[in-house]
């Protein structure tokens, strides 16, 4: 794991130690080493995420929780829709969002939205486009990140049926069953970055 990491590979590190884990029957983190806590949810890309999340007032955790599932931390990573980077960014969704921020453009020129595999401008974009999402959805964690995957349309009918349930019943009553089990991994994600926060600062 350690030679993957220092040569870049972050997605292979972090999958490897993962497979190791897994066929050692180890699920549960409490009794791990820093060290093995810190592969587990590691803080790659660490400026950038922290640099845009103070930016955009979007908590880091997010951050590192969405990107720890969409991409493992894979920079090249392309799905069969076509979403693309550390945060999966489809091109329609980056350009919007780009052509809407001028900072951006400052920063990375008139059509940096189109280097989605580049970790810097992946980030910057995904960071706006969660920022738009909070702002939209009142700052609500779980509408974001189900909108994320989802999409802003079908999160605002779930809000309008059902938007004043408990957080866990909110969860448990979005009807697209891959973003409901998405939520509450990248909840899943947060909580861990969070409690671990302390042993993850390098």
């Amino acid at each position: 794991s350690e030679l993957y990491k220092q040569s870049k590979g972050y997605y292979e590190a972090h999958q490897l130690l993962n497979l190791i884990l897994i066929n050692q029957n180890i699920y549960t983190y409490d009794k791990l080493s820093n060290e093995l806590i810190q592969e587990l949810y590691p803080t790659y890309y660490y400026e950038d995420v922290i640099q845009n999340s103070q930016l955009q007032n979007i908590s880091p955790w997010l951050l590192y929780g969405i990107m720890k599932q969409e991409s493992s931390f894979n920079p090249e990573a392309l799905s069969k829709a076509n979403a693309k980077g550390l945060m999966q960014l489809m091109e329609k969704t980056a350009k919007k969002t780009y052509k809407a921020n001028k900072s951006l453009q400052r920063k990375f020129g008139k059509k940096g939205y189109t280097q989605l595999f580049n970790p810097k401008v992946n980030i910057a974009i995904a960071t706006a486009h969660l920022k738009k999402l909070s702002n939209v959805l009142n700052g609500s964690d779980i509408q974001v990140i189900a909108s994320y995957n989802a999409g802003m349309k079908p999160v605002k009918s779930w809000v309008k049926r059902f938007g004043n349930a408990d957080d866990e019943i909110f969860i448990e009553r979005i009807t697209y069953s891959e973003t409901r089990h998405y939520v509450k991994r990248v909840l899943t994600n947060m909580a861990n970055y969070e409690l671990y926060a302390k042993k993850l600062q390098k």
